[in-house]
C-alpha cells in the first residue's frame, strides 16, 4: 500500500522562514512609504503594534503605492530565538513585493544570510557607516506577481 504525503497548505507564498532562520526578531515597525516603490507618499508616519492585524490594517487602507499595499520601515535585532511573530505574518497571509535594507537601499532576496549581512554595519545611500538592522518592506495581502508589476509600469 502506497502512503500518500501531504504537504501542509501555505497562507502566503513569501519565505518568512529566512527570518526565522536568521534568528532576527522584530524591534519596531514604521508604516511609511519609501521610493522607488512608492512615488507618493500615503504612509501614515506611526509606529505599527507588532501584531498581524496592526500590519493588515495598513495595507486595507491603501498605505502604499498601489491599492492593497502598504510600506513599512521594520527595526530588527539579532536574537538567541527567532520571532513568533514571522510565523504570523505566514499564517496570516502577508506577502512581500518588495524587500530592501534601508541603509544601502540595495534589494535583497529573502535568504538568511542577506539579512545576516545587512544587519552589520555598513555604507549605502551615504558615505556615513550606520548601523544595519533597518529593512523596507512593501507587503500586500496577495501574491507578487511579476507580469502585473511590469503592466503596471507602463
Amino acid at each position: 500500500m502506497a502512503v500518500k504525503r501531504v504537504e501542509p497548505t501555505r497562507k502566503s507564498t513569501t519565505n518568512w522562514k529566512a527570518f526565522r532562520s536568521a534568528q532576527v526578531k522584530i524591534t519596531n515597525v514604521l508604516c511609511k512609504a519609501y521610493g522607488p516603490v512608492h512615488m507618493v507618499d500615503l504612509g501614515c508616519h506611526q509606529r505599527t503594534a507588532l501584531t498581524v492585524d496592526a500590519i493588515k490594517g495598513h495595507i486595507t487602507n491603501n498605505h502604499g503605492a498601489a491599492p492593497g499595499t502598504a510600506g513599512f520601515r521594520f527595526s530588527l535585532e539579532n536574537s538567541s530565538a527567532p520571532d513568533p511573530l514571522w510565523q504570523k505574518l505566514e499564517e496570516g497571509g502577508i506577502e512581500v513585493h518588495d524587500f530592501r535594507c534601508d541603509v544601502c537601499d540595495k534589494v535583497l532576496p529573502l535568504h538568511n544570510l542577506h539579512i545576516l549581512n545587512h544587519m552589520r554595519s555598513h555604507a549605502g545611500k551615504t558615505r556615513r557607516v550606520r548601523q544595519g538592522g533597518d529593512f523596507l518592506f512593501t507587503l500586500s495581502l496577495r501574491p507578487a506577481n511579476p507580469l502585473e508589476d511590469d503592466l503596471m509600469d507602463e
